[in-house]
Formats: C-alpha cells, sequence, structure tokens
C-alpha cells in the first residue's frame, strides 16, 4: 500500500459498505454515497490498485459442517523456527488463522472442533510440533464475528507524512 495513501471520506464510506456486504451491487453502494455507479467502480478500481482492498472472503458457518466450538491458541515458538511452525499450523484442517503477535506468546492461533475432545487433539498436536515452548489455551462458544469494519466510519482520516506522522 502507498504510504502517502489519502483516503477521503466517501471511500472509507464505500468500503465500510464493501467490509459490511461484499457482494453490494455498485448501484446500491452509489445512492448511498451520493455518487453515480461508475465514480464508486472509479473508486473501487483505484482502492484495489493501490491495496487497500485486498480481496474478498465468504465466511461459512462452521456448525453447518459441525464445528460448534473455538479455542484461541497463543503460542510460544523458537523465534528460528517460526516461518516453519506456522506454515506447520496453517496446514492444518482444524486451524483457521495462524498470525504473528507481540508479547509473551509470538503466535495466536484460532482452531475450531466438534467438541472438547477435538480441541484438545488439536492442541496436543500444536504442542509436539518441534520447537513449540509453551501453548496457552482459551476455548470459546458461539461463532467468531468478522465484521472487521465495525466502526470503520468513525475512524479519523487525515494526512500522514512519509514518517506516518499526522
Amino acid at each position: 500500500m502507498n504510504a502517502g495513501l489519502q483516503l477521503d471520506k466517501l471511500d472509507v464510506m464505500i468500503l465500510s459498505i464493501l467490509i459490511d456486504d461484499a457482494r453490494s451491487s455498485l448501484k446500491s453502494i452509489a445512492k448511498r454515497c451520493g455518487l453515480t455507479s461508475s465514480a464508486v467502480l472509479r473508486r473501487i478500481e483505484r482502492l484495489k490498485r493501490e491495496g487497500v482492498i485486498v480481496g474478498t472472503r465468504f465466511i461459512v458457518d462452521a456448525e453447518v459442517f459441525g464445528y460448534s466450538l473455538y479455542a484461541t491458541l497463543l503460542v510460544d515458538a523458537a523465534d528460528s523456527l517460526e516461518p516453519q511452525i506456522k506454515q506447520t499450523v496453517r496446514a492444518m484442517e482444524n486451524v483457521i488463522i495462524c498470525a504473528e503477535s507481540i508479547g509473551r506468546y509470538n503466535l495466536c492461533t484460532l482452531i475450531r472442533g466438534s467438541d472438547i475432545k477435538e480441541l484438545n487433539n488439536v492442541t496436543s498436536i500444536i504442542k509436539n510440533i518441534r520447537g513449540i515452548n509453551r501453548v496457552a489455551i482459551n476455548i470459546w462458544s458461539g461463532e467468531p464475528y468478522f465484521n472487521y469494519g465495525k466502526n470503520f466510519e468513525k475512524v479519523d482520516i487525515t494526512k500522514a507524512d512519509n514518517n506516518g506522522r499526522r
């Protein structure tokens, strides 16, 4: 993404609409933003070119497939093996995401399972990967909420200089 990128209120509004429903029609976005469909399309294409929009995804109700529980695993992995560990964990069927984190644990992983036993099995497999020092687990129920743009429209968009200062 361009460090000197500027987003105006219309860009933020368009992004918020797309985050809420990536399948929104150009016509409906245009109506909500007070623009023409072609103006919305030009803005979306620019946001893609500049790396603001990097893709879309469908989110499936995992419970339909028998996954009713989720767990967050905080993983302390050996720094020298972290790339290989991430690759191994990300390839596992029950893993939704494995990302770098800051703090005592350097990886954070979201896993899913049909029951506590399945979550424990996945956790045990991860614990036994070479280079894993420690794993903390938090088990939770209910579907994850993926609305990343919940408060996006409230973000104060101001021009930043080349060093990221406002």
